[in-house]
C-alpha cells in the first residue's frame, strides 16, 4: 500500500471512529423517577444509553435493599431483619444480610458503640413518639433504662448464612439503610460503565456521578445558609435533628437516639459528611450527629472523611476538609 492510499485509510478509520463516538454520545439519554423505600422518596436521575431500563433496575435495587433492612415488615422471597428480631434463633437469610451485618459488628466496634446497630426496640419507641405527638408515648427514665440493660446484653451469633440472637434487644440498620441501597446502586452503576447520575434518598443519603461535560453537581444542604456542595463521583451522607421530629411541651424529639443515654441527646443541627462510600457516609453522618466538637475533630481524623460539616442555627459552626496527598 503506498503512502497516498495509507493516510487516507487512516483518515477514514479516524471519521469512523469520530463519528461512533459522536453517535454514541448523542444516543444517551436521561430518565428520572422516584420510588418509596426506607420510609423516603427517593429521586433518581440517570443518563444512558437506556435510561428507562437503568431506572427500573436501580428502582428494583433499592426495594430489594429496602426489603433486606426493614425491621418492620417480613415478605414472602427471603427472611430479612423483621424475620430475625422475631424468629431470633438460627434464622437463615441471604448472604448479602450476613455481610451487612458483619460490617455493623465492626463498625459498632471501630466508632466506640457510637454506631449501635442493636437499639431496635428503644427506636421504635420514639418512631412511635413522633407518629402519634403524645405526650403519653415520651418514654419515661425507668424504661430508656430497661432498653439499655436490653442492648447491653443481646448478642448477635453468626454460623454460615445463620443468625440468631440472645437477649431482648432487637436490631435497627436504620443509621446505614439508605447508605447501604446506595451503595448496591453505585455498584450497579459502575458494572454499566454509568458516568451521569443522581440518586437522592430524602436528603440524607446522596451520590452523584458528574453532569455532561465532566461537569460537578450542586448539592444544597436544607436549612443551612449559604452551604453548597460542588461534587462529582462522591457520597454524601447527612444527619439532622429537622427530618422525623415532633415537638411536645417544648421539647423536641427526633429519631437519632443516643446509644448510652437512650435519648435525642444532640450537639448540632445537621451533619454533612462527604466520601467515597455511600454505606458509611451514612453511618458516619449519624454517628458524628452525637459527638461532642472535640471528638468529632479527632474521628474526623480516623474515619478518613473527605469534608465534614457541622451545623447549628443555619450556620456552618465547624468545617473540616482533607488535605489532598
Amino acid at each position: 500500500m503506498n503512502k497516498p492510499k495509507t493516510i487516507r485509510f487512516l483518515s477514514l478509520l479516524l471519521l469512523i471512529l469520530i463519528a461512533m463516538m459522536s453517535s454514541s454520545c448523542e444516543s444517551e439519554k436521561t430518565a428520572t423517577g422516584s420510588v418509596y423505600a426506607f420510609s423516603t422518596l427517593i429521586d433518581i436521575s440517570v443518563t444512558s444509553t437506556n435510561p428507562e431500563r437503568d431506572l427500573e433496575n436501580i428502582k428494583e435495587i433499592i426495594l430489594e435493599a429496602h426489603k433486606l433492612c426493614d425491621n418492620f415488615n417480613e415478605y414472602d422471597d427471603f427472611n430479612n431483619i423483621c424475620t430475625i428480631n422475631r424468629v431470633r434463633d438460627n434464622v437463615e437469610v441471604p448472604e448479602e444480610l450476613t455481610k451487612l451485618l458483619v460490617t455493623c459488628v465492626y463498625m459498632r466496634h471501630d466508632t466506640d458503640k457510637y454506631f449501635e446497630f442493636k437499639i431496635g426496640s428503644l427506636s421504635k419507641l420514639y418512631k412511635k413518639l413522633i407518629e402519634s405527638g403524645k405526650e403519653e408515648d415520651i418514654p419515661s427514665d425507668e424504661v430508656i433504662s430497661s432498653e439499655l440493660e436490653k442492648l447491653k446484653a443481646m448478642k448477635l451469633h453468626f454460623y454460615q448464612n445463620t443468625i440468631s440472637i440472645d437477649g431482648e434487644g432487637e436490631i435497627d440498620l436504620g443509621a446505614i439503610g439508605k447508605g447501604y441501597a446506595l451503595k448496591k446502586v453505585r455498584e450497579y452503576l459502575l458494572r454499566q460503565r454509568i458516568r451521569t447520575y443522581l440518586i437522592n434518598a430524602g436528603n440524607s443519603s446522596i451520590i452523584v456521578g458528574e453532569k455532561k461535560g465532566s461537569n460537578d453537581y450542586r448539592i444544597g444542604v436544607r436549612e443551612v445558609d449559604n452551604l453548597v456542595l460542588s461534587k462529582k463521583h462522591k457520597a454524601i451522607g447527612t444527619s439532622s435533628l429537622l427530618e422525623q421530629n415532633v415537638t411536645i411541651n417544648g421539647e423536641l424529639y427526633h429519631h437519632i437516639v443516643n446509644p448510652f443515654t437512650g435519648k435525642n441527646d444532640h450537639y448540632y443541627d445537621t451533619v454533612v459528611v462527604v466520601g467515597d462510600d455511600p454505606l458509611y457516609m451514612d453511618l458516619y453522618s449519624t454517628v458524628l450527629f452525637m459527638m461532642p466538637l472535640e471528638d468529632v475533630k479527632y474521628a474526623v481524623e480516623c474515619f478518613e472523611l473527605d469534608e465534614v460539616y457541622l451545623c447549628k442555627d443555619k450556620q456552618v459552626i465547624y468545617e473540616y476538609q482533607r488535605e489532598k496527598s
